[in-house]
């Protein structure tokens, strides 16, 4: 039954159509009632999408639309007007609307109705409204397909709080409009939308059709998962144009306006804060072929400092999330879930939005991305400015940018560390410790470490992730060629770019399938696409062609349950994996992602041209649920490239502490000519990385060492018959002769209270063929200290002392290790009883030293006789024996001589 007005309302019809609903006490009644066999009985409104201005806390809009009476929509706080609006899903005759108003609701208010969402007409205007029940009829049904509530001066001084808006129509009137976003940028890419091959339910896709109020409401949803869900999501635009600010950018309108839900520059929004488990990217060829007017973003956590500006943990654990292909024009507000999470007190802080603080503010022209590891932005193209730091100035540590373009400046601020790779950008401004830059145009200069910053011209390896498109009304993956020596963007899909593979060569996994019947579909040719969820399996995925693509969508992630690996590929050219996550599992597993079978060194059949990739893989130990490995990731096939990749022993969550996730090392490169760019490796119990290959190439590395060390004695490195303290971060073996790595960062926090101490940060042999170039480590906080940043050299971290500099003590740069060799060898000469001169060299750089002797037993020139030293010589009588070493770039020790008598 359709619940009748229970209180008094005064208000005026505003069309012919509306009228009055009169006032009184007791029932209110409408002078020309609509016929009850017209006006329908069921409720169009429930289920259907709802959204407002703001929200508070769980009180969302679409409580208000869930049939309940004991759940409510509660805007924020102390601020008029605000509004809820729902989506009827097609244009209504409406010819009765009812509120059911909680104590703190509306004491004037207004009902309009729109076609598109867009262009809203007002038919009614209550004022004076008590709580209670209200019913509005309406002579005539008014059209809509949209109905928005606005509360414009509230009973309390709270937010507006309403338990039901229950709406009754005549049914369908035809009057329906195509909803299709206002051009802003370019115009609307239309056509037939394409068949969904089986992405599953936790893929939406979304075409241009929808309108603005459903895309927000589908990233709100896709957004909302925890740190450590199970729940997997990818929300993917078909080209077109999205969102509109009415032919403007929004730089003409106030914070204010668009907080109000101003219907002018603010109007109709993309608008979508993406989180843990979200994929959000775009299916062109181009980036520019989807075109957002408003914002994709991810803003700080809501902090609970006492003012917003006081920092905290904020993007420290914004995690597993990435934009990709996707232009925006970037005109950002905060998510209703932001403004409820905010929780400054307006009177402390004047200017505050509905009493709050939201993190997800931005200036005009402005996009926030504020995460740290695992979060990465790809084929973007802002046309703006990007900050990758929270609104208020929260911490965040270290983040990824590749193959995008940034018309204005990228604003760094609180980040620790950044790497950006093959770019353009307008200009860059900030830097804490260590940011790294390879072929972008628009990076600043080299100057480390004031500021710090590592800027090389060029990228040595690289290949890009392959993505999903449509074209032709077809579903295809692009995978990019590697390339070598790149810079700025390259966004071409021509085959001269790569390959344009039809998604029928893929089989679709879904969690559901076996492995086996996976490994089945690879073994026979198909290339791999992971939709998102968990697979659990007892054994690993094997890809044993060449060339294969196994590609994840909504950051799929795979459980090994047995002990073994989560996935292992053959020794074979050309393979891509790409945007996957491993946990390890309870069952200790050796390894958890093994790239060839056999120890590299020349031994693996990889091609240089076409090398093995992986891109965005991230691994974790423990955190989301108990596990244990010996070496997470283990690289033996040469010529492979590891493109943003995460090897996290967890420092919080589930089945985290010393005995408990334990792991050995992050990752182990046996292969040659490995090439890594953005490895962040971090907490293992021993080395993060162990490199033993030759040739190796790394380009940003970001690495924290284990917290929770319960003593020296069980963070000692006793290998090769040493006794070092710690293990170092970076660990290239003393075997290798060739490796050279660019913007390090090693990180300590001790946290239990004792003084762990690790030697050195970075260890390699001293050879010319082994060089490091801008290295960095920084004591963060907790007991402890670092001696060294490599191998001896570079100043100690610790805690600063009262008086201290804490900038000087706290942190240490290194520009270069171990530089050009200029100190010549030494040479000692030990003569036995028998006659017999031993001669031995020693030089300060790992590299063979030539000896050379000569025997002096009458008059010879300076140079004359010498040769090279290979065993012990005899001399006797009066022979006088010369000596002298040579080091590999020239230098040469002070002669020496040794005489029989």
């Amino acid at each position: 039954m359709k619940p009748r007005a229970r209180t008094r309302i005064k208000g005026t019809a505003l069309l012919a159509a509306a009228l009055l609903v009169a006032s009184g006490v007791g029932l209110a009644a409408s002078a020309a009632q609509a016929d009850p066999t017209t006006c329908g009985t069921t409720d169009v409104a429930a289920g259907k999408v709802a959204t407002a201005s703001s929200v508070n806390g769980s009180n969302v809009a679409a409580n208000a639309v869930d049939g309940n009476s004991g759940t409510r929509w509660e805007s924020a706080q102390g601020h008029d007007p605000e509004w809820i609006q729902v989506d009827l899903g097609s244009s209504q005759g409406i010819c009765s609307v009812t509120l059911n108003w909680e104590a703190a609701g509306a004491k004037d208010f207004t009902i309009s109705t729109s076609q598109n969402s867009q262009d809203f007409t007002q038919v009614y205007s209550g004022t004076n409204a008590t709580a209670g029940v209200h019913t509005v009829t309406f002579d005539q049904p008014v059209s809509g397909r949209f109905l928005r509530v606005t509360g414009t001066s509230r009973l309390l001084p709270y937010g507006y709080s309403l338990f039901d808006l229950n709406v009754y129509t005549t049914g369908p009137d035809g009057n329906d409009q195509a909803l299709q976003p206002k051009a802003c940028a370019g115009g609307t890419t239309g056509g037939k939308v394409p068949t969904n091959p089986g992405f599953g339910s936790n893929v939406t896709i979304i075409d241009p059709s929808w309108p603005v109020s459903k895309i927000n409401q589908a990233l709100a949803a896709a957004g909302g998962e925890g740190e450590f869900s199970t729940n997997r999501h990818a929300v993917l635009f078909l080209p077109g144009t999205y969102g509109c600010a009415d032919g403007t950018d929004g730089s003409n309108a106030t914070f204010q306006q668009y907080i109000d839900g101003d219907t002018g520059s603010y109007a109709d929004l993309v608008n979508g804060a993406v989180g843990y488990y979200e994929q959000v990217a775009g299916l062109g060829a181009s980036p520019d072929d989807v075109t957002l007017n408003g914002a994709i973003h991810s803003d700080g956590q809501a902090s609970h400092q006492a003012m917003p500006w006081a920092g905290g943990e904020s993007a420290l654990t914004n995690f597993w999330r990435s934009l990709s292909n996707v232009k925006i024009n970037p005109i950002q507000k905060a998510t209703d879930a932001d403004i409820a999470s905010a929780n400054y007190n307006a009177s402390d802080f004047p200017g505050a939005v509905g009493g709050n603080f939201p993190e997800g503010n931005a200036p005009a022209g402005q996009l926030t991305w504020a995460v740290s590891q695992a979060a990465p932005l790809r084929r973007v193209d802002v046309a703006g400015n990007l900050s990758l730091f929270p609104a208020y100035g929260g911490y965040s540590s270290g983040g990824y940018l590749a193959n995008s373009k940034v018309s204005g400046q990228v604003i760094s601020g609180s980040q620790q560390q950044w790497y950006t790779r093959d770019s353009s950008i307008g200009s860059w401004n900030g830097s804490v410790w260590n940011m790294t830059f390879s072929g972008v145009q628009g990076a600043p200069a080299q100057s480390f470490p004031t500021p710090p910053y590592t800027t090389l011209p060029t990228t040595p390896d690289t290949r890009d992730a392959p993505f999903l498109y449509v074209t032709g009304n077809q579903y295809k993956v692009f995978v990019p060629k590697a390339g070598t020596n790149t810079s700025g963007v390259n966004w071409s899909t021509d085959a001269s770019a790569g390959r344009s593979l039809p998604i029928s060569s893929f089989f679709i996994a879904r969690p559901s399938d076996s492995v086996q019947k996976i490994n089945q579909a690879l073994a026979s040719g198909k290339n791999l696409l992971l939709t998102p969820g968990e697979y659990r399996y007892a054994q690993a995925i094997q890809v044993t062609r060449p060339d294969t693509v196994v590609l994840g969508l909504g950051l799929p992630t795979l459980v090994p349950t047995n002990g073994k690996a989560a996935l292992q590929t053959s020794d074979v050219n050309g393979v891509v994996i790409s945007g996957i996550t491993v946990d390890a599992g309870a069952k200790l597993s050796p390894s958890l992602i093994e790239i060839g079978d056999s120890h590299g060194n020349g031994h693996s059949p990889a091609s240089a041209s076409d090398p093995t990739t992986l891109i965005d893989v991230f691994v974790r130990v423990g955190g989301a649920e108990p596990g244990k490995t010996d070496t997470a990731i283990v690289v033996n096939s040469d010529h492979v490239i590891l493109d943003d990749i995460w090897s996290w022993r967890a420092d919080h969550g589930a089945g985290v502490g010393w005995t408990q996730n334990t792991a050995n090392t992050g990752l182990e490169v046996n292969g040659d000519d490995v090439t890594a760019l953005g490895l962040f490796v971090e907490h293992y119990q021993k080395n993060q990385v162990v490199w033993n290959g030759e040739g190796g190439t790394t380009v940003f590395y970001q690495s924290e060492l284990p917290y929770d060390v319960p003593n020296q004695a069980a963070w000692t490195d006793r290998s090769g018959g040493a006794s070092r303290n710690g293990y170092a971060s970076y660990r290239v073996a003393d075997s290798v002769r060739t490796h050279t790595a660019y913007g390090l960062g090693v990180y300590s926090y001790f946290n239990q209270g004792l003084d762990i101490v690790e030697d050195s940060a970075i260890q390699a042999p001293t050879r010319s063929g082994v060089q490091f170039v801008d290295m960095v480590t920084r004591f963060l906080n907790g007991n402890g200290s670092i001696t060294h940043v490599i191998d001896g050299a570079g100043a100690g971290v610790r805690l600063a002392a009262a008086g201290e500099d804490a900038n000087a003590v706290e942190t240490a740069y290194l520009a270069a290790y171990p530089g050009a060799d200029k100190t010549p060898p030494v040479v000692t000469a030990t003569l036995a009883r028998n006659g017999f001169v031993t001669l031995t060299a020693t030089d300060d750089f790992a590299a063979p030293v030539t000896v050379l002797y000569r025997i002096d037993d009458g008059p010879l020139g300076p140079q004359s006789g010498w040769q090279p030293y290979t065993h012990p010589v005899r001399i006797s009588g009066a022979d006088v024996l010369d000596y002298l070493a040579l080091d590999q770039a020239g230098n040469a020790s002070a002669p020496g001589s040794i005489s029989a008598k």
